[in-house]
């Protein structure tokens, strides 16, 4: 959701969901919607994570993000 108020958040770019309504998101991309834009064309063309997020095409050729938790992130199991 972009912001309109007349207040401090105007023009920034917020994440909204039902359960829990408005998140101010912490992010440096969430500023405004041309940083958010210019964020998720860079991951776009370097095929580089967003976040958590990695662009993907599937066998049908649609584009999609799919969740990877960043290597750091991950848990190692040893079998």
């Amino acid at each position: 959701m972009l912001d309109h108020r007349p207040e401090i958040d105007r023009g920034r770019v917020h994440e909204a969901e039902a359960g829990q309504g408005l998140m101010r998101g912490s992010d440096q991309m969430w500023t405004s919607l041309p940083v958010l834009m210019e964020t998720i064309a860079t991951s776009l063309e370097s095929n580089q994570p967003l976040n958590d997020y990695t662009p993907v095409v599937d066998e049908e050729q649609r584009r999609y993000w799919d969740f990877i938790p960043l290597r750091s992130d991950r848990t190692l199991h040893r079998s």
